[in-house]
């Protein structure tokens, strides 16, 4: 399944799609594919700015996981806003 038509399903299902977050060596490496994405998506696509995304995701999960009692935050999105960035 293309990304174009994964796009078109979220936003037939009511869940808006203003931009793409891509992550990984791909991104890094080929701009053009990046653009050619762009353009068929019809949406800009930023860039991780971590080399290990994957990893960041589960540190990010583990910090709620222990609450903000202990550290961490009480959402996912309170945890991104702190431990995750686009490059610019």
């Amino acid at each position: 399944m293309g990304t174009r038509v994964i796009v078109e399903t979220f936003e037939q299902n009511g869940v808006p799609i203003h931009e793409l977050v891509a992550c990984g060596g791909l991104p890094e490496k080929n701009r053009l594919l990046m653009q050619i994405f762009a353009d068929v998506t019809g949406r800009p696509i930023q860039v991780s700015a971590s080399r290990q995304t994957p990893a960041l995701g589960s540190a990010m999960f583990g910090a709620v996981a222990a609450t903000q009692a202990a550290g961490g935050y009480d959402t996912i999105y309170a945890a991104a806003e702190r431990m995750a960035r686009l490059k610019r």
